[in-house]
């Protein structure tokens, strides 16, 4: 186990386009803290939609949908194939990638007032999750259940300017 902060994430990863399917490789704080939520999705699918998502949760986003600031990209793509899903993250922003092209950016705020707000959550470690889920019915996803969810990782990769190693 291991977390981080700032640097390159890159997963190299295909997985089914079917109904109900909804994989994922993301990241979440590491300190836990429900206070300010915090979540990276590197790379989501949903269901039988021919593209990736790439977003960035923060307290702000989540409480206030009409914040005025674009946290969510998404890329059409060929989701069956090898793709790299990446993120760079800094201090002051994170730039999503597929196969090195740029998807998405989001900036922290310079506004005092968005980042009371919780704007930007982005200044701890953060560790990573890799997972095949099966939809619940949200962005129509509803599963079948006679269905195999797939999705393969070839590799992971990380870039980063700080880690924390736990047991």
């Amino acid at each position: 186990k291991f977390a981080f902060r700032y640097g390159r994430v890159e997963v190299r990863m295909k997985t089914n386009l079917m109904q109900g399917n909804f994989p994922a490789a993301w990241m979440r704080p590491a300190d836990g803290d429900p206070a300010l939520y915090s979540e990276i999705d590197i790379m989501e699918s949903y269901g039988a939609r021919a593209c990736s998502f790439h977003t960035a949760h923060t307290e702000l986003t989540r409480s206030d949908r009409r914040h005025g600031e674009a946290n969510s990209f998404r890329r059409h793509v060929d989701i069956t194939q090898w793709h790299v899903y990446g993120i760079e993250w800094t201090e002051k922003y994170i730039v999503w990638t597929v196969d090195g092209e740029t998807v998405g950016v989001y900036r922290k705020s310079t506004d005092a007032r968005l980042l009371a707000k919780g704007q930007w959550t982005f200044d701890r470690s953060f560790f990573l999750l890799l997972n095949q889920s099966v939809g619940n019915g949200a962005y129509g996803t509803s599963p079948d259940i006679n269905a195999v969810y797939e999705t393969y990782i070839d590799w992971v990769r990380v870039y980063a300017d700080s880690v924390r190693t736990d047991s």
